[in-house]
């Protein structure tokens, strides 16, 4: 498995290279928000790329309003789509039963990430059910948590629906977990079932076996290649690095990982998803056994690992 540590300057390039150029407006919100996610600044207010956002605005496509309307507010853009048309027109298509899941999912968040307020959201969660009813896909179940969370209130139909999509998910190996389609549909599915127990205070029917095995998923991508890919795994990770039920530690070797008498000891470190101290407080690390390769003479049996300077490292 590889830490997230290890390719952040990869992921963050795939996400600079989604805007510069900007050719693409998906590419560049997940681009965008992936770079938020990092901590990264994007163009703030910067007229080339506001005025490429308007030009491939399609407004009769909800996903494109969902890009644009999402990149506008992000880069603090000023003009046209300030207006708020393309959003009351959004609120008003939510009243009607006529949306694909997908697509109610494009037009809740551009409304949320446009800081207005859904009106009568009790309708709209009756419409996502009614939706849900013609197209209960992998898909459409992962958008419909995110939508459930947006909306908040009664999301118990919603999330009822959480275990009928984990039981979709492949085994590898019996040691991951992921769905067809694969990362960004998995992030999606995972990530909106997390946000969606956070809103139902509820723990998601997922158990810890089960949160390990996506967590293991996540971190064997050994590539990711779309900004698309990248922001869902960032922001897979950072779920899993916060949240009330599960909080998957990761145990990698700190440094040369074989002993010698020039090399008497050996440390690991232990840590979230993303490489991060976890928020456990004082730990202990205890090396099970420990075996001499040339004869499998058992050398170490149940020794406890010393803490360093760096509390997430300890070394025996």
């Amino acid at each position: 498995l590889f830490s997230y540590t290890e390719r952040k300057e990869v992921v963050v390039e795939v996400f600079r290279s989604a805007l510069d150029p900007f050719s693409d407006l998906g590419a560049a919100y997940y681009a965008a928000f992936g770079l938020k996610l990092q901590g990264a600044s994007i163009p703030q207010n910067d007229n080339t790329f506001c005025q490429s956002i308007l030009e491939k605005l399609k407004k009769d496509n909800y996903e494109s309003v969902f890009y644009s309307s999402g990149l506008w507010k992000g880069a603090g853009c000023k003009g046209q789509l300030d207006n708020k048309a393309h959003i009351r027109q959004l609120v008003e298509d939510l009243k009607q039963d006529k949306l694909s899941v997908v697509d109610m999912y494009y037009a809740v968040k551009s409304v949320v990430d446009f800081g207005e307020k859904l009106a009568n959201t009790p309708q709209i969660m009756k419409n996502l059910q009614a939706a849900l009813k013609k197209d209960d896909s992998i898909s459409s179940l992962g958008h419909a948590f995110h939508i459930a969370a947006l909306l908040g209130g009664d999301v118990t139909p919603i999330f009822n629906r959480i275990e009928d999509a984990v039981v979709q998910a492949d085994e590898v190996d019996g040691k991951f977990l992921q769905f067809e389609g694969g990362l960004s549909i998995t992030g999606l599915i995972v990530s909106g079932a997390y946000r969606l127990a956070s809103v139902a205070n509820k723990p998601p029917p997922i158990s810890a076996e089960q949160a390990v095995k996506f967590a293991n998923y996540f971190l064997s991508r050994r590539s990711v290649q779309t900004a698309k890919g990248a922001y869902y795994l960032l922001d897979v990770l950072k779920i899993f690095t916060d949240n009330k039920y599960h909080i998957p530690v990761v145990v990698s070797l700190s440094g040369p990982g074989v002993v010698s008498q020039e090399r008497p000891k050996v440390s690991v470190k232990v840590s979230n998803l993303l490489g991060e101290s976890l928020p456990f407080g004082a730990m202990s690390v205890t090396v099970e056994s420990a075996t001499r390769s040339a004869d499998d003479v058992v050398v170490l049996s149940k020794k406890k690992f010393e803490p360093g300077t760096d509390p997430s490292v300890f070394t025996v």
